[in-house]
This record gives C-alpha cells, structure tokens and sequence, in this order.
C-alpha cells in the first residue's frame, strides 16, 4: 500500500478530490481532466526527484588543467563504486520491477548510494572555466541518477514516483554519458592519454558505450 505522505498518496487524494469535484457523474469527454491528472502526477515526481546543483556549485579555477579535471573524475568514479552484481543498473531495475525481485532493492540503494557519492565528490573538484557547463551538468545528472534509483527502489510503497523516476532516471544516464563524452573531447585535443594517466580511464569508459 502506498505510504502516507508518498507521491502515490498524494496523487490518489488529488485524484479523488478532483473526480467528486468535477467528473462524479460525468459522461462527456473527459480528456482534459486526465491531462490535467497527469501533468499533476509529473509536477508531483519531478518535486520528489530533483536536484539543487546549480551554477554556484562548480568551482573553476583559471590555469585549470583538463588533466587534473580529469583525474577528479576517474578518483571519484573509483571511489564510489558499486558491487559487481549491481553493475548493470538496467537489468537490477528491470528484475525488481519486472519480475518482483525484492532482493535486488539492496543493490538498488547501492546504485543510489554510488551515484550520490560520485556527484558529492566531484562537487569539490576544480574545474576548467571552459567546461564548467560540462562539469554541471556531470553534478545534475549523478545526483539525478541517484535519487531517481533511490525512488525506484521505493517501488512497494511509492508506484508512482517509480514510473516517473525511471524516465528521470533514464534522460539523467543520458546526460551524464554526454558530459563524460565532453569531457573526453576536451582531452584529446591534447593528445591520446597514456594507459594510466589521468584520462585514460575516462576513455576506455566513452570506448565500452559510456557505461559507468
């Protein structure tokens, strides 16, 4: 059942509200009160899964080397690593939900905990001025990532913030692929990075589909 105070709840009593208010009864068309059902249930999602990384939250530095970015990143990634079963996210989520997995909840959170570290490490890194958009949008989509699988794993108690988190969840791995991406091409303007220096990682990340 849905807990009380949950998206899902809130959504049920807005629903029912508005149907006695407006649709009790009704035979005509009701097409503009789903609409507005459903942009209520999206405001709803998008206020429990969101992020306030915003621009004053990059630290650029000029003289900045894209090196030195870049071995923040690869020391944040490595730190915050999941458990080898949790490494493919997708197919945690789609056993959870899919086929009612319960024990992959804890691999979920584990997810949700990596991510979360990712975006707080790397929200103390210097960055180039040159790519400070770059580096926000890293910040935005880790967090998102992270809360977005945090509400998926709510999924018992909280169905309807889990529907709209995964598609949070999916645009925010976009996202954070594109800014890893952008990354790298900042670096190859200075070359190819030697195996084992900073960047080398972050390429051999972009090479296997930017899968983190």
């Amino acid at each position: 059942a849905p807990v009380p105070g949950s998206a899902t709840d809130e959504f049920a009593k807005s629903f029912f509200e508005t149907y006695m208010t407006t649709g009790k009864g009704g035979t005509g068309d009701n097409s503009a009160l789903v609409a507005s059902l459903v942009s209520e249930a999206k405001t709803r999602v998008a206020e429990k899964v969101s992020t306030s990384y915003q621009s004053s939250s990059v630290r650029t530095v000029p003289g900045t080397s894209v090196a030195s970015y870049a071995a923040a990143i690869e020391t944040a990634l490595l730190d915050n690593q999941v458990p080898d079963d949790a490494r493919d996210a997708t197919s945690v989520i789609d056993a959870y939900i899919s086929k009612e997995d319960s024990s992959q909840k804890k691999n979920l959170l584990a997810i949700a905990a990596a991510y979360k570290g990712i975006a707080s490490d790397l929200s103390l890194a210097v960055v180039p001025p040159e790519l400070a958009a770059t580096h926000l949008s890293f910040l935005r989509s880790a967090d998102l990532t992270s809360k977005a699988v945090a509400a998926i794993a709510e999924y018992e108690t909280d169905p309807l913030t889990t529907v709209g988190a995964i598609g949070i969840y999916q645009s925010a791995t976009i996202e954070l692929g594109s800014a890893l991406q952008s990354v790298g091409t900042a670096l190859m303007t200075q070359g190819e990075p030697a195996p084992g220096t900073p960047g080398a990682l972050i390429m051999s990340i972009i090479r296997s589909n930017g899968a983190l």
